[in-house]
């Protein structure tokens, strides 16, 4: 009975904490208190605890680029309606955040990026350039698009790109080959060159496969001819043909 009787003042106890818990907020009195009407519906994308948080805020602000807020309201405008994309492990965050930590939207993607900055990405390393390799049936083409996707995220000289470009492509690439005679320090004309030889091993790819199917139909078997009448052989019977004597008679 005793345990009933606090049963429900504790329970009511526990609800107005956890409500007051969503009630509040890290802003300043100057984020909370703005009034701003945008001039059209925005529609936000949520995030969720897994998109990565720099592309979370450039696609937020992107979003935001349509409103018509003034100097005073945007920070208000900007923060309040960045907490209302959060969604999951995200709002979660946020709700922990200490009262009067966030004066401005700075400070709130500040403290966003520092929360998941472990998710964000990390630039390649010049070892990652010189790990690349060109495999035996990989075509030029795809190795350029990997090998530049890591030489953007690279700052090094151009001339150490080229390097790895050499010595990481199929060591019977003929574009390799063409780097070796005729050797330069441009990254961007080294990768001129490449796409006029991947164009050149493509289309001599599609003429092969041509000439393939040409030979093909050159060694396939004919049709059969027109049905040919069988010889038409003798009626008579050898056996039954009188049979021709030779008498001899003595002196």
């Amino acid at each position: 009975m005793k345990d009933r009787l606090l049963e429900g003042p504790t329970s009511a106890l526990l609800i107005e904490r956890v409500l007051a818990e969503t009630l509040k907020t890290p802003f300043f009195r100057r984020i909370t208190d703005v009034r701003y009407r945008p001039a059209e519906k925005i529609r936000l994308l949520t995030s969720a605890g897994k998109a990565e948080p720099t592309d979370h805020i450039t696609t937020f602000n992107i979003a935001l680029g349509r409103t018509n807020f003034t100097d005073e309201e945007r920070d208000a405008g900007y923060c309040r309606l960045f907490v209302e994309s959060l969604q999951g492990p995200d709002l979660g965050w946020f709700t922990g955040l200490e009262r009067d930590s966030i004066n401005e939207f700075h400070d709130l993607t500040s403290a966003f990026l520092k929360q998941y900055i472990m998710f964000t990405r990390q630039g390649a390393t010049l070892s990652d350039l010189w790990n690349l390799s060109q495999g035996a049936n990989q075509s030029l083409r795809d190795y350029m698009e990997k090998f530049k996707a890591v030489a953007s995220k690279v700052h090094v000289p151009e001339n150490i790109v080229i390097d790895a470009l050499v010595n990481t492509l199929y060591f019977k690439s003929l574009f390799r080959e063409d780097l070796y005679r005729n050797p330069t320090k441009s990254l961007q004309d080294a990768i001129a060159r490449s796409n006029n030889l991947f164009r050149m091993e493509e289309d001599t790819s599609a003429i092969l496969k041509k000439m393939n199917v040409a030979a093909k139909l050159m060694t396939a078997p004919k049709a059969s001819e027109a049905h040919q009448e069988p010889r038409q052989h003798a009626t008579g019977n050898k056996c039954n043909q009188q049979k021709s004597f030779v008498y001899v008679v003595e002196d």
